[in-house]
């Protein structure tokens, strides 16, 4: 059988750029070496296959050395380690011509560079060169041919565009970016036609589900790549352009059992999963020679490999039907009439699954079965609560309908709760466009579209639908009934965005009072109404109630859920942030340990919420006086968030400032201004130069510097954060009067005390108006705007550094540390 390689010659020697060497190793004249230049591994297969026919005993080798152990006579094909230089310069032409050898020099160009500077007079006479093709591995071209009958391409790595090209010369190829909104992956799908639609950036589950959607949706099967995707895509078949080092191939055929373990290896292509049948072969004690022989003149080595493997009994065509398997078994069995056949039998058994509400069918199947099938699920068939298998649900709805309201919204109800609210507020739209009369339908849709908004931050627009879905559900179910609660709950939710407090505090005390009537006492739901109910209260400053709302529902929460429950350490750390408001540090570090218990055991100690917890757990500590246990604890989360979400994420800037404020409470202050530096940059990176999360790492950086007595640089930080403050939250906003102040003090330090007088003079103006004139925040001020007064020479600032005082005294205990500091200022006499 003829092979015929990606670049469209022979493997036989008939044609491309194979025939000049089979020419050269058939002349027994001129010198006996040859050198084969860009050699690609890929291209190996079909150089032996040429030479095999004109010498069996073919040797293949990477050791320079065990050529004096070749048989007299024979071809050998040698590719030289990089160090081999000085061996073919003072060695080589001996040991060939000793043993009458014909050589080809298989010389990569990284080989060639490195060998020429001491090898130039033997490499000079190697008078006949010959150049290797950049050919892609032939599996990838194989692969990707095979996979062409498939839902799509999972591409593992290797030369994509070039595996592409020798698989469809003339195919267009269309490159997508997987971090398009929802809507520009559809636009992508839509128009690619009949082009190869290759995805990037395919950097967690997200993307990959959103790809799969898109897809669905727009009816495209086939002729699509995920390239290089952080996770699997149960029923893409998995193709990649992979090859293994020439050598660590040898190694393992060797360990194997293997003796001819170069022609082995390099008949394999390398190919990866190709060298793992080849040594379980080995290990069934199959012959050699039956596996050289079954190696040689393969179209494609892995399927022969496979289909030997096969018959020995290593897997089943159902493995085959079933589940991801290697790639050279997908090539081989992909469309194998009986794997067809038992695929048909297995989606069949799915989606009877499916249907009757059956929980913990194996994600990889049922993946298979949505990339795959073109059955349709059951309209009755919507409470999609089995977890994640609801994102392969969503897809076979996109694909293969029905087409109705109340599934669209089922549709957009699992988005929702996968993390997609745009995708659900999307789907959600499509279902209200439908024929969706019905109020109760109606109502069901716009409850979930206004949870999307909700999720997606648009809380006007999340209450506008909400009380939308409210109006019709009085309407046709009645103001008590459970799902009328329910969308009270959410409106509470939305208002208290809005700082709407009292009216949140109305719409959860009224979806308690509905829902009471439905559910027993202890029921979950309860729980999270209370949960919602305690946060209003804080943000009201009704802190006790607040507290006694979350022991409401810590007690549901620990007998309906158990005590060890994600839920009951949520609920934890939120009465906990309550109690650290109410300055009952001990009961909230006992809220927090008990919270960190909970979440490492149920989360694992590495997980992200376990840094939030030993985020709060440290802020409680430093508000208790004890720095040294908190720095602890900001170390150990800021170590999780870089190890799980990586050194640009936002939790790392919060964390590395928290460390910076607690090493200020310690005074290390040079460590702190070190980690300040550190967390603007992390800021800058994740929220970027103009963010207002920013401009609070530059005053903190800010006020580190001017402790170390640089206030030079301290006042550029203040600057730079007063440049962004003033737009985001506001030129006369609290925090930007604070940057002012801060730009003040840094001013008299470096007695410029005029532009101190104007500093200090914007920062008055925003807090009288923001906090009051009798506030202590803006005695503060006017006292050091009467301070630098002073210090210029004006005697109008001395009265008025002593009317600010009189209000300290008055709002503050007479030992309070701003009184404390304010008497010692104003009895001093120099101009610092």
């Amino acid at each position: 059988m003829e092979r015929r390689l990606p670049d469209g010659s022979l493997a036989g020697g008939s044609a491309g750029w194979l025939a000049p060497i089979a020419r050269w190793a058939a002349d027994r004249s001129g010198f006996p070496a040859c050198i084969v230049e860009n050699a690609r591994d890929a291209a190996l297969p079909g150089l032996l296959e040429t030479l095999l026919d004109l010498d069996p005993g073919l040797g293949i080798g990477t050791d320079p050395g065990q050529l004096a152990n070749a048989a007299r006579g024979t071809l050998q094909v040698l590719r030289p380690p990089p160090s081999a230089g000085a061996w073919l310069e003072d060695a080589a032409e001996d040991v060939v011509s000793s043993l009458g050898l014909r050589l080809v020099l298989w010389m990569p160009p990284a080989t060639l560079t490195a060998v020429e500077a001491e090898a130039a007079g033997f490499l000079a006479r190697c008078a006949r060169r010959f150049r290797c093709p950049d050919l892609p591995p032939a599996h990838s071209v194989a692969g990707l041919k095979a996979a062409a009958s498939g839902p799509g391409v999972e591409w593992l790595g290797g030369p994509l565009a070039t595996s592409l090209k020798g698989a469809w010369p003339r195919a267009r190829v269309v490159w997508a970016s997987a971090r398009q909104d929802y809507d520009g992956l559809v636009a992508s799908a839509r128009t690619a036609g009949r082009s190869w639609l290759c995805w990037t950036d395919l950097d967690g589950p997200f993307r990959v589900r959103q790809v799969r959607w898109a897809l669905a949706e727009t009816g495209r099967r086939g002729r699509s790549v995920l390239v290089e995707p952080r996770v699997s895509s149960p029923g893409w078949w998995p193709v990649h352009g992979r090859t293994l080092d020439l050598s660590a191939a040898m190694d393992r055929i060797s360990l194997a059992g293997g003796q001819r373990t170069g022609l082995m290896a390099a008949l394999t292509g390398c190919e990866p999963e190709a060298v793992d049948l080849l040594e379980a072969l080995l290990g069934m004690r199959v012959p050699e020679e039956e596996i050289v022989a079954c190696l040689r003149g393969a179209p494609d080595p892995g399927v022969a490999l496979a289909i030997a493997a096969h018959g020995q009994g290593l897997f089943t065509l159902e493995d085959v039907a079933g589940r991801l398997v290697a790639p050279p078994v997908q090539r081989a069995f992909g469309q194998h009439p009986e794997v067809r056949r038992v695929r048909r039998r297995t989606f069949s058994s799915i989606q009877e699954r499916v249907e009757s509400q059956e929980a913990g069918i194996p994600l990889d199947l049922i993946g298979h079965w949505a990339a795959s099938s073109q059955g349709s699920l059951p309209e009755g068939t919507l409470d999609w609560s089995i977890g994640p298998e609801a994102a392969f649900l969503v897809e076979v709805v996109l694909r293969a309908g029905p087409d109705t309201a109340e599934v669209w919204r089922a549709a957009a109800d699992a988005a929702l709760r996968l993390g997609d609210p745009h995708v659900a507020s999307r789907f959600a739209e499509t279902a209200l466009a439908m024929d969706a009369s019905d109020p109760v339908t109606r109502s069901r849709i716009l409850f979930t579209q206004g949870r999307a908004a909700f999720r997606d931050s648009r809380f006007p627009e999340a209450e506008r639908l909400l009380e939308r879905a409210l109006d019709l559900q009085r309407e046709a179910l009645g103001p008590v009934h459970p799902e009328t609660g329910k969308t009270l709950h959410a409106l509470g939710l939305a208002q208290a965005r809005q700082r709407r407090y009292r009216e949140a505090l109305k719409a959860h005390s009224h979806a308690l009072a509905v829902l009471r009537k439905h559910l027993p006492e202890d029921h979950p739901d309860l729980a999270v109404i209370q949960h919602g109910i305690g946060q209003v209260l804080i943000h009201l400053g009704r802190y006790e109630e607040a507290t006694r709302a979350y022991h409401r529902a810590l007690a549901i929460e620990e007998k309906a859920l158990g005590p060890d429950h994600p839920s009951v350490a949520s609920t934890l750390h939120a009465m906990g942030q309550s109690l650290v408001r109410q300055g009952r540090y001990g009961e909230a570090l006992e809220a927090f340990r008990r919270d960190l218990s909970i979440s490492e055991r149920a989360l694992g100690p590495e997980h992200p919420s376990v840094a939030g917890t030993l985020h709060a757990l440290g802020q409680a500590l430093a508000l208790a006086d004890r720095s040294e246990e908190a720095l602890e604890c900001f170390h150990r989360a800021l170590a999780i968030v870089e190890r799980a979400l990586g050194s640009d994420h936002r939790d790392v800037a919060n964390a590395l400032d928290a460390i910076g404020q607690t090493l200020i409470r310690l005074d290390r202050v040079e460590e702190a201004v070190a980690t300040f530096r550190r967390a603007l940059e992390a800021k800058e990176r994740t929220a970027g130069p103009h963010h207002p999360d920013t401009a609070a790492t530059l005053h903190a950086l800010g006020d580190a510097l001017a402790r170390t007595g640089d206030h030079e640089q301290a006042l550029e930080c203040y600057r730079r954060a007063l440049s962004i403050r003033q737009i985001t939250p506001g030129a006369h906003h609290p925090f930007t009067a604070f940057t002012w102040h801060a730009i003040g003090q840094s001013l008299s330090q470096i007695r410029r005390h005029a532009e101190a007088v104007d500093a200090f003079d914007r920062a008055l103006a925003i807090k009288v108006r923001a906090l009051g004139p009798d506030h202590p925040e803006t005695a503060i001020t006017r006292f050091e705007r009467g301070r630098a007064m002073r210090n210029s020479g004006d005697p109008a600032g001395v009265a008025q550094m002593m009317g600010a005082l009189g209000i300290l005294e008055r709002e503050l205990a007479g030992d309070h540390p701003m009184v404390r500091a304010a008497r010692t200022a104003l009895f001093r006499s120099d101009t610092g």
